[in-house]
């Protein structure tokens, strides 16, 4: 449902510890990412292009009962 951007070439190394993953890059960078389900809902929440529509909900969370993602 996300992409990570940032990386110009191939991820070589990664490491997650429930919250926040850290990728290292084969172009010598590393990325530090909070995956934290709070900050991303806050994060989505304020940006009006994180938001999902009723149709994305749908056509990406088929299973589950539409529910508007922000109060």
């Amino acid at each position: 449902m996300a992409t990570l951007t940032g990386h110009t070439g191939p991820v070589e190394t990664l490491a997650f510890d429930g919250t926040m993953l850290a990728t290292a890059g084969d172009d010598t960078t590393a990325r530090l990412w909070d995956l934290n389900p709070t900050s991303l809902t806050r994060r989505a929440c304020t940006t009006p292009t994180g938001r999902l529509s009723e149709d994305e909900w749908h056509r990406y969370l088929p299973t589950f009962p539409y529910q508007p993602p922000c109060p």
